[in-house]
C-alpha cells in the first residue's frame, strides 16, 4: 500500500477492485513519459555541458550539447 499511495502522490491514476478477481490497475495515460528535473539538476546540467565546452575536443560533447538542446526546449518560457 505504501508504494501504490506513492505512486499517486506522483500523480499515477490507480483504480483498483475489490472482490474475488479484483486488482489494481494503472491507467497508462497518467504515466510520465518525460523526465522531470528539479531547477537545480537543470542547472548542473547546464554548469557540465558549460564546463565541457571549455574542456575543448571532448568526447560526447555533440551529443551533451544535443541534449541539453532537448531540455531547453521542454522548458517553460519563463
Amino acid at each position: 500500500m505504501r508504494d501504490i499511495n506513492a505512486l499517486r502522490d506522483e500523480g499515477f491514476v490507480i483504480h483498483s477492485d475489490v472482490g474475488r478477481g479484483g486488482g489494481l490497475h494503472l491507467d497508462p495515460q497518467s504515466m510520465q513519459t518525460t523526465a522531470r528535473l528539479s531547477v537545480p539538476e537543470v542547472f548542473a546540467l547546464l554548469i557540465s555541458v558549460t564546463a565541457m565546452r571549455a574542456a575543448g575536443n571532448l568526447p560526447f560533447s555533440k551529443l551533451a550539447d544535443a541534449g541539453l538542446a532537448k531540455i531547453e526546449r521542454s522548458l517553460p518560457s519563463d
